[in-house]
């Protein structure tokens, strides 16, 4: 497989798997019998989601397609 489609593939299945954690952490979030106000707003904790836990993700994405990039090189 050459890197372009390794990589591309890398941030498509990045791009999916982050999304569904993105919801699932809003929803389970906005779910919770104590939240009231402004906490039951979607853009409450879609913000935290942003803040908190996206650049980790992003952060993961970069390091794996580094990985991908030293692995396919010294493959071929």
């Amino acid at each position: 497989m050459r890197a372009r489609n390794a990589i591309l593939i890398t941030i498509l299945a990045w791009l999916v798997g982050t999304v569904f954690y993105g919801y699932f952490w809003v929803t389970s979030i906005l779910a919770r019998p104590d939240t009231y106000g402004y906490e039951k707003w979607v853009m409450f904790p879609l913000m935290g989601f942003l803040v908190y836990r996206f650049p980790f993700l992003v952060l993961g994405l970069v390091l794996l397609i580094g990985i991908e990039l030293v692995v396919l090189t010294k493959k071929n």
